[in-house]
């Protein structure tokens, strides 16, 4: 079975690779209130996976994002460039891949997608794609056999929908705008993304 998914999960992979990643949506010129402050600085991807908005996402290679995955950040048992919370580590990746593209970059990481499950963690993800200067990213929601769960295997215990369960479509990205929630969309469609894993000394 693990081998069929994986399968799968490539042949899915160099599909939608071969179809160019859709822009990301930058928060410029988009009104806020004041925002409670949750430190949580951009996360700078390594150079050499800085694209044009013209560029094909899918000619980066996941070791160039693996770059510092070793390395520790001092106080902290995430790798250097992630960031603590509730015992998890969070990075929020600035490329932009289907959802599917995106929990393969994940899982070369020995993470998975992030996943919410209370109000603290949902708005903490949010912040983190604000302070990017993202509207949106995808988180690990999907729709597998007519059910909500996520990605990591936890229990989808909680939910933070913009619109009742979702549009009607199988994978879940977040609204980083305090006043809306989650939304569900085409798997296919590219927007920026937020890994975690949990935290270990």
């Amino acid at each position: 079975m693990f081998i069929m998914k994986t399968v799968l999960l490539i042949s899915v992979l160099c599909v939608t690779l071969s179809v160019s990643a859709a822009a990301a949506v930058p928060v410029e010129g988009v009104v806020s209130e004041e925002r409670a402050d949750v430190s949580v600085p951009a996360v700078e991807v390594a150079e050499e996976t800085k694209l044009a908005a013209s560029d094909d996402t899918a000619d980066v290679e996941p070791v160039v994002l693996l770059k510092n995955n070793t390395a520790r950040n001092a106080n902290s048992k995430c790798p250097q460039d992630w960031h603590e919370y509730q015992n998890k580590c969070y990075l929020l990746v600035k490329l932009v891949y289907s959802w599917t593209n995106a929990e393969f970059l994940c899982q070369n990481m020995g993470a998975s997608l992030a996943s919410a499950h209370n109000l603290q963690e949902d708005h903490y993800l949010k912040q983190m794609a604000w302070k990017a200067g993202f509207l949106s990213a995808w988180i690990g929601g999907h729709r597998f056999q007519g059910y909500w769960r996520w990605d990591d295997g936890t229990t989808f215990d909680y939910n933070n929908w913009y619109t009742h369960n979702g549009n009607g479509y199988d994978c879940i990205y977040l609204n980083s705008q305090d006043i809306r929630g989650w939304t569900s969309e085409r798997c296919n469609l590219g927007h920026p993304f937020i890994c975690s894993f949990n935290a270990t000394c």
